[in-house]
């Protein structure tokens, strides 16, 4: 059977006419997720098999004449497939990256859990679980990041709702000089397209960590069924300088410990940012990456 007799292209909104809702275990196949990142761009391959059941694959990329560019979405770290009838199989996994080769001239598909799979390597994620009480998550921290929250005194941390994130996000970024980095505008809207989400098991939370009555620092977390996704912050200089990050994490872990979650940092393989997370008591664990 030719390719296009296995693999269909379902866009993302119509997904759920094939899967339940409890099929959508992981916050970045949740089709609302994958659209707010990525509009118009935001796909699952559908693949049957005789004998091997349904599975779906989803990617972000944009179909130019017979070919596609597909690539990795800000806020969407990685992908797993989706079983309509039953897990994926190897079968499944070879007829996708054939798929990949011959329909895309370029290709950043980041998936998980990692395998070693042809034009695949492994890139890092880290995540803590929230079981355990707050005391005991804190006693993980490297020596160093305990000093360090020594720094954040007159800090205070306020939950915003999203209006009041968004209008204190426009001051912040004024404070960001130089070649330091900040959200792009299209990187602001993909997150108020999220603030917007409603769907049963996801929560939208962000936060402020402010000095003095002055915001210094902006976070914020996704929940989805039983994990938390870091998935922005921005800090100026006076919150690099007192620490609101690593103010903004103590305070969570003593607001949040003791819940059966898993807090995920949505990594990264960077020496400096990877170092960070592993002192705040980050657990690694590998994703894949496949590059055409």
């Amino acid at each position: 059977m030719e390719l296009k007799e296995i693999v269909s292209i379902v866009p993302a909104k119509e997904i759920r006419q094939f899967l339940s809702p409890e099929q959508f275990e992981e916050l970045y196949h949740l089709p609302e997720f994958m659209q707010s990142v990525a509009p118009r761009e935001s796909w699952f391959a559908k693949i049957s098999l005789p004998n091997h059941g349904t599975v779906f694959f989803p990617f972000v990329g944009q179909k130019l004449l017979w070919k596609w560019r597909i690539y990795q979405a800000s806020f969407c770290q990685r992908f797993s497939p989706i079983g309509e009838t039953m897990p994926s199989t190897e079968t499944h996994w070879t007829i996708w990256l054939k798929w990949l080769d011959e329909k895309s001239w370029f290709c950043q598909w980041p998936f998980f859990p990692f395998q070693n799979w042809p034009g695949s390597r492994a890139k890092v994620n880290q995540y803590f679980s929230l079981k355990p009480n707050s005391n005991q998550i804190l006693s993980n921290w490297k020596s160093n990041r305990k000093q360090s929250i020594k720094k954040s005194s007159g800090c205070e941390l306020k939950e915003l709702e999203p209006r009041l994130f968004f209008e204190e996000l426009k001051q912040l970024k004024k404070q960001i000089i130089g070649p330091n980095w900040k959200p792009t505008e299209k990187e602001i809207l993909a997150l108020k397209r999220i603030s917007d989400i409603k769907v049963t098991d996801f929560k939208f939370f962000s936060y402020g960590v402010f000095h003095h009555g002055q915001c210094v620092c902006l976070v914020v977390i996704c929940r989805f069924k039983t994990k938390y996704h870091y998935l922005f912050s921005l800090s100026s200089p006076t919150g690099l300088a007192k620490e609101a990050t690593t103010f903004f994490f103590h305070q969570f872990i003593l607001e949040n410990g003791g819940q059966d979650a898993i807090f995920d940092f949505e990594g990264s393989s960077m020496t400096g940012v990877n170092a960070y997370f592993r002192s705040l008591g980050g657990l690694e664990e590998h994703y894949g990456i496949i590059t055409i």
